[in-house]
């Protein structure tokens, strides 16, 4: 149901929280907040049914889990639209890892991460800094256009029908 959703994003958000604040700290110089945002709140039943006519009017259903957000600020701005690219990249490799070593604590082994296009859109610094977290935590898939954020030793390059170690 809507409110089980609702519900299970809720204790998700605060089941990051204290995995997000440390990896925030060493990614980024900003102060990012993770806010969930359900579309509605009370009781939902009286809610839909209050705007059954609009709905159907609308040939959709205006409120709803379907609805909801997750708000990021950076500085107590809305990250969407007051920050860099930089800047959420940086918030969204936190949330990666965060959802990282939420899982290792839940499951009891360490998981598997993969990152895609690892370093666009971050600048050297923030690279850097990412790279170093990334280290701590064992075997990590990435694919990159920019090699040069690697070290050789650490490079398995896949073209085409080929693999080689570089």
């Amino acid at each position: 149901s809507g409110a089980y959703l609702i519900n299970r994003r809720q204790k998700a958000i605060k089941m990051l929280e204290p995995h997000l604040k440390p990896y925030i700290e060493r990614l980024s110089d900003d102060d990012f907040t993770v806010l969930y945002q359900p579309s509605l709140t009370g009781d939902l039943c009286a809610q839909w049914k209050a705007n059954r006519k609009k709905d159907m009017l609308m040939n959709t259903t205006l409120f709803g889990p379907h609805r909801d957000d997750i708000a990021i600020q950076a500085n107590g701005k809305s990250a969407k639209a007051f920050s860099s690219e930089g800047q959420k990249r940086s918030c969204l490799a936190a949330l990666k890892l965060a959802q990282w070593s939420s899982l290792k604590e839940e499951i009891e082994d360490v998981p598997l991460l993969a990152i895609d296009d690892f370093g666009v859109h971050l600048d050297e610094t923030r690279t850097s800094r990412l790279s170093h977290e990334l280290v701590k935590l064992g075997q990590v898939f990435l694919t990159t256009p920019l090699s040069s954020n690697i070290k050789a030793d650490q490079i398995i390059d896949i073209s085409g029908a080929s693999c080689k170690h570089c």
